[in-house]
């Protein structure tokens, strides 16, 4: 009877340390947490933007903020046509307070301006 018995507890310690071995190996190390995207901001008032040149690294999200009464729309450059950078279009004006977003994943100098004032012009540096 004592050989039944200790192949069986033999068994269960086994299996004990199959299951134990899973859980301690078979578990996924966590990941990491994502690094934050970086933030740039630019002010529109009634003089312009500000700052007229930012310099930003590929990834940057740019927010604009309308702190002026008067309605304000972001557009790439070449007025009337933003063609430089199409999709950098506030696709409705900016009303006082309102903020704009847009992450420049494309490297290079990207002219924008005010669709609703196109002599408001500023430039933005993404390296």
């Amino acid at each position: 009877m004592k050989k039944p018995l200790i192949i069986l507890i033999s068994l269960v310690i086994v299996a004990g340390l199959g299951v134990g071995a899973w859980v301690v190996f078979g578990k996924k190390a966590p990941k990491e947490p994502a690094a934050e995207q970086p933030v740039a901001y630019v002010d529109i008032t009634a003089e312009g933007f500000s700052p007229q040149t930012l310099q930003v690294e590929k990834g940057t999200k740019v927010v604009w903020l309308n702190r002026d009464a008067a309605p304000h729309q972001v557009a790439s450059d070449p007025y009337p046509d933003r063609s430089a950078l199409p999709e950098l279009f506030s696709k409705q004006p900016l009303a006082a307070e309102a903020t704009y977003s847009f992450t420049f994943n494309k490297t290079g100098t990207w002219a924008y301006h005010d669709y609703l004032h196109p002599t408001m012009t500023a430039v933005i540096q993404v390296k």
